[in-house]
């Protein structure tokens, strides 16, 4: 089975050495900066200019329902999932607030949510399902139904570009979606229950060790998939194919991806495995303490700019990291250099020293 978009392209490798050549002109010790010098590398390099910019990023934020919500899998009313998504499109919640502090655009978009939100709710119309099945009983979805969420988020994203949009926020919304992102990490990277299921936003310890059960049920009922569509359609929820499906067409069309985290990045672990070219334009946000982001990010080979134990999920920590990717490319853009401060080449002389050779 196919899912189309738009081609991922490697990244040109003379790019890198040609950014870090122009930062060393820059009136800053050589790699000071740690960091906030390779997510300026990353960007430029993906957008191939010295002049890297993802200007406004959109926040986007898909919503569903899980039918494993009947296992007791979350403290949370299911009803939350339609509540709490009107008041992101209000501009409320964590991510409604953030999106309107750093004047991003913010769209919330129903891929399965069990609630027929009011045309003049601000929320996109995408449903799929009236959620998914219980994946611990059977697929959460249809093959042509995964298929159409994610046609979906891809066709979502080709508006973006063909309005110039050049980052993408990823965030999602939907009770009990943690266990849907569980039990993909650990069928995709072969990890146990143990290892990948954590209290979410709380669980008491014997509802953890309920959790962890019903994700072993939910490995040992998918045992053998291997097509990443049919592990998303398996396992997965409309909300995390619509992310998929969005990433993968933002690489495609050489847009920086934000990354939230354990359910946003567990949709990424599928779309890797439909082109592992994605990875090169990911920019992982922050890394929650639930047990999974950790081994998820390093499976996709990224390095999480904040620690902040956030695990609120809506794309609340890929917001709270945007600041510092803004703060990335402005001073890749605009600091002065050695030569316009009459320093001389101070770095030059530096990288000499550290090197061993003479200037």
């Amino acid at each position: 089975m196919n899912f189309t978009y738009s081609p991922v392209q490697p990244l040109d490798r003379e790019w890198p050495e040609r950014c870090w050549q122009y930062l060393n002109r820059k009136s800053i010790p050589p790699r000071s900066l740690g960091y906030l010098e390779e997510i300026a590398v990353q960007v430029a390099t993906i957008q191939r200019t010295l002049e890297p910019d993802l200007g406004h990023p959109s926040v986007v934020i898909a919503a569903g329902d899980h039918g494993v919500y009947a296992e007791k899998v979350s403290y949370a009313a299911q009803e939350v999932t339609w509540q709490h998504s009107l008041a992101l499109a209000r501009g409320e919640g964590a991510a409604g607030l953030l999106a309107r502090q750093y004047d991003l655009p913010c769209q919330v978009v129903d891929v399965g949510v069990k609630y027929d939100f009011p045309v003049q709710s601000g929320i996109l119309n995408c449903k799929v399902v009236w959620g998914t099945e219980n994946i611990a009983l059977q697929p959460g979805m249809s093959v042509a139904q995964t298929l159409q969420a994610m046609d979906y988020g891809r066709d979502f994203v080709r508006l973006l570009a063909l309005a110039g949009q050049k980052g993408i926020i990823l965030g999602e919304m939907g009770i009990a979606n943690t266990t849907p992102a569980a039990a993909l990490t650990a069928h995709l990277l072969g990890l146990t229950p143990q290892e990948v299921v954590g209290e979410g936003t709380g669980l008491s310890p014997a509802a953890l060790e309920n959790k962890r059960q019903v994700v072993g049920r939910i490995l040992a009922r998918h045992k053998g998939i291997e097509d990443p569509i049919e592990v998303m359609a398996a396992m997965g929820g409309a909300e995390l194919a619509f992310i998929a499906g969005a990433a993968l067409e933002a690489a495609g069309q050489g847009l920086v991806v934000l990354v939230d985290g354990v359910i946003v990045t567990a949709a990424l672990l599928v779309a890797q495995r439909i082109d592992a070219g994605l990875s090169s334009y990911l920019i992982a946000g922050h890394q929650s303490p639930e047990p999974a982001h950790k081994l998820q990010l390093e499976a996709l080979g990224l390095r999480p700019i904040l620690k902040l134990g956030m695990r609120l999920g809506e794309a609340s920590g890929a917001l709270v990291a945007w600041p510092i990717v803004r703060s990335a490319l402005t001073i890749f853009r605009e600091l002065s250099t050695c030569a316009e401060e009459g320093m001389g080449e101070v770095a030059a002389d530096i990288l000499a020293a550290k090197e061993g050779r003479d200037s």
